[in-house]
């Protein structure tokens, strides 16, 4: 149940961050910004990511083999942790508008955070294919 605990407070915490209310008041060109970095298609790729590795694992793990949570994993699960107060407290420290260093925090923080969750699935993937393709070439 931790993996499951862990997933629904990472990927909660991410829609809740990339939703409407952490938008700024709009500009006199109508524009808003997601004060948190956090943008829709970001949550999107964390929450494929996520649902893939677990399905992965569910049917690996199902037929017997061992499919144990990897370094990158981990690694992963540590940066989104920490991403999501990040995403908190920068925009409530500092200001956040177009070209401030608490808007390039902020934006870092998210882009990292999405890539090192794509990025960390990709060994899954390969041990998941492998796993698969020995099991259909006995």
């Amino acid at each position: 149940m931790d993996p499951f605990a862990d997933k629904i407070l990472i990927v909660g915490a991410f829609v809740m961050l990339a939703g409407p209310q952490f938008a700024s008041p709009p500009d006199i060109s109508g524009q808003s910004v997601q004060v948190t970095g956090v943008q829709s298609w970001m949550v999107v790729v964390i929450l494929g990511r996520e649902l893939l590795v677990t399905s992965i694992r569910a049917v690996l793990e199902a037929e017997g083999s061992d499919f144990s949570a990897s370094l990158t994993g981990k690694l992963k699960m540590i940066v989104q942790s920490l991403a999501v107060p990040a995403a908190l407290i920068i925009p409530a420290s500092i200001p956040v508008d177009q070209g401030s260093t608490g808007r390039l925090l902020v934006d870092a923080s998210a882009w990292v955070t999405t890539l090192i969750t794509v990025i960390s699935g990709v060994p899954y993937v390969l041990r998941g294919l492998a796993a698969f393709s020995s099991k259909n070439n006995p």
